[in-house]
């Protein structure tokens, strides 16, 4: 969590549409980036349960969904939210998803992200602080123990003279 997720999609798209907190955790739920017909972005939220119809909002509402800060430990029941913006990278059917820290704020908000990551995945991008690797090696071991089935192939760091050193 606070590691730069959320900034690194809004470098990719050039746009802040996710919520990007200082020295704190962000995004309680999947936000997904897909393309839509209009430069202007739609933003929806999906609930976890049945009952509740997905809900079309503003910008504001949706953050107010999506922040850990105004929805800790995910106590209004998102599934998803979805952005849908016109952005050149996203025309030929990329998905961008920004996901909550696999290393949560919170027991539920990690076993989510853990659990979509298990699930949904088709390749990830991690992000680790200078603080330590190892929410980035944990994330190594939720993506091969899925049967290889993401196709896992490497942990870049862009930190001076970094290595690994695989245990047994």
């Amino acid at each position: 969590e606070g590691v730069g997720k959320s900034t690194l999609i809004r470098g990719l798209l050039g746009e802040e549409l996710s919520p990007i907190e200082a020295d704190q955790a962000g995004t309680v739920a999947p936000v997904y980036f897909q393309y839509g017909a209009s430069a202007d972005p739609s933003f929806s939220i999906a609930f976890s349960s049945p009952a509740k119809p997905a809900l079309q909002c503003d910008q504001e509402t949706f953050l107010d969904h999506i922040r850990q800060r105004t929805n800790e430990n995910n106590q209004k029941g998102v599934a998803c939210g979805i952005v849908e913006i016109d952005k050149q990278i996203l025309r030929n059917g990329l998905l961008l998803v920004d996901m909550p820290g696999t290393g949560g704020i919170s027991d539920q908000v990690r076993n989510e992200a853990q659990r979509f990551l298990e699930n949904n995945t088709g390749a990830v991008i991690g992000i680790a602080s200078n603080r330590s690797y190892g929410p980035l090696i944990d994330l190594a071991h939720i993506l091969l123990s899925q049967d290889n089935r993401v196709g896992f192939q490497a942990i870049l760091s862009n930190r001076f003279a970094d290595y690994f050193v695989e245990s047994p």
